[in-house]
């Protein structure tokens, strides 16, 4: 999606994908992501993952809040391939979303 260089996005390239503009946490960010939702063993939610990033006060993109629906981008996202993850863990993220169900849990 890019966005409109206005007041906020002025000086900024905001259509660059978090983690992709050479910043060293946000790339480790990034990484942290995919590890903790492709873990073999600890199989960490959207939420969750969200609540981590938050809790140790990580900066998102815009410096909000990381929210499920973030964390969800980022995962979805295959620019990440092969600069920040590589095409397997890429290919286990994508695997993993198809079994999540929508919605809460029955």
């Amino acid at each position: 999606v890019e966005m409109r260089a206005g007041k906020q996005g002025a000086g900024r390239a905001i259509n660059i994908p978090y983690g992709l503009d050479g910043d060293p946490v946000a790339v480790a960010t990034v990484q942290r992501i995919y590890a903790e939702f492709c873990h073999p063993y600890a199989h960490a939610t959207l939420s969750e993952i969200a609540r981590a990033l938050n809790t140790d006060e990580v900066a998102s993109r815009r410096g909000k809040k990381w929210y499920a629906s973030t964390v969800r981008y980022i995962l979805t996202n295959a620019a990440y391939v092969p600069e920040v993850i590589n095409a397997e863990m890429f290919k286990q993220a994508q695997s993993r979303l198809q079994q999540l169900k929508p919605g809460p849990p029955e």
